[in-house]
């Protein structure tokens, strides 16, 4: 029985603590309660959209907001004629301190000029900080272990609209849908959420690559033969996928000898075609950029080319470290140096 009204006294606490969530916030202004996100047509990845999500709702564990239930717990008009009667005792403890490093400076300066000399050693006494002045208790737990309440916002609401839509496109669902609905609740609460339709989706269904140079031809054939590289074809119309691409082909190609070659000598050009939802895909392979000879703050473009190993050099020992003479010691075993240029 006891247990029981302990429980009952438990979540009635909780219960008024919830009704006083918006004690802070201001009139004509609506606490963000959460954000919810519904999809129909093709499943897109619930994490990478929760992320998208610009204004989240305030910190929630075991269903309850823990640190908005502190920040409302101490009574912010106290906290701040507090913190004014703090900071003149502070300024008025500055202003000793001063007066009293003057005295003591004054005092040395007398003794110096008595004995002759031209200069003293000044005394600096800290003062306290008054711009960023330590925390009191309250204060301290009102707005390090609190969190203020996070009040609905319409720029980051209209930014998360947009950046739902950019994220579709990037996933190849050109004609996706997005809609948003604010549902304003008592208590100066509401719930955004978000509608959003993929639509069809783009895929890649031709492959071309666009390059006069036969290495890169050779080196991208080869990656397209192996195993566990995957191709494009038949595949999203996805920038992500394609960025990937790049990167692992790019590798591959470093690998096999090409010096430089990077992801950034690569793109793509993309003909859609709408009646089919299809993408025509160029891979085009560009040159590199050096700096001539005779013009260093120019760049000019130069064709990628494999690069070969003429000399391999090892760094046996340090020399320093060596007593005696190191050169007749390589000699001795049959051992050449290496000058340097």
């Amino acid at each position: 029985m006891k247990f029981k009204h302990t429980y009952i006294l438990l979540i009635s606490a909780i219960f008024i603590l919830g009704c006083r969530q918006t004690k802070y916030v201001p009139e004509g202004k609506y606490l963000l309660k959460k954000n919810d996100i519904y999809q129909s047509g093709d499943r897109l990845d619930k994490d990478d959209l929760a992320s998208i999500v610009r204004q989240q709702p305030n910190h929630k564990s075991v269903r309850v907001k823990w640190k908005l239930m502190a920040f409302n717990l101490v009574d912010s008009s106290k906290i701040s004629n507090k913190r004014i009667v703090k900071n003149i005792e502070l300024s008025q403890r500055n202003r000793k301190r001063l007066s009293r490093q003057d005295n003591i400076n004054s005092k040395r300066m007398g003794k110096a000029i008595k004995k002759g000399r031209s200069h003293y050693t000044e005394r600096i006494i800290p003062l306290k900080d008054t711009i960023e002045p330590r925390m009191f208790f309250r204060e301290w737990y009102k707005y390090k272990i609190g969190q203020a309440p996070i009040v609905f916002d319409s720029v980051p609401f209209n930014k998360t609209i947009e950046q739902f839509g950019a994220y579709m496109k990037r996933k190849g669902y050109y004609y996706g849908d997005v809609k948003a609905f604010i549902n304003y609740h008592k208590h100066k609460k509401c719930v955004v959420s978000y509608q959003l339709t993929t639509g069809k989706q783009f895929k890649i269904d031709s492959v071309y690559v666009i390059t006069d140079n036969p290495i890169l031809l050779k080196g991208y054939d080869e990656y397209l033969m192996q195993k566990d590289n995957h191709r494009l074809l038949n595949k999203p119309f996805d920038s992500e996928l394609l960025d990937d691409h790049r990167s692992k082909v790019a590798k591959y190609i470093r690998n096999t000898g090409v010096y430089g070659f990077s992801a950034n000598h690569m793109s793509f050009i993309a003909d859609t075609v709408n009646k089919t939802m299809s993408v025509h895909l160029g891979v085009r392979f560009g040159d590199r950029l050096v700096k001539p000879s005779e013009n260093k703050d120019s760049l000019i473009q130069v064709p990628h080319k494999e690069t070969f190993i003429n000399q391999v050099y090892f760094h046996i020992i340090d020399t320093l470290n060596f007593s005696g003479s190191f050169s007749t010691y390589m000699h001795s075993k049959g051992l050449k140096m290496y000058e340097g240029e």
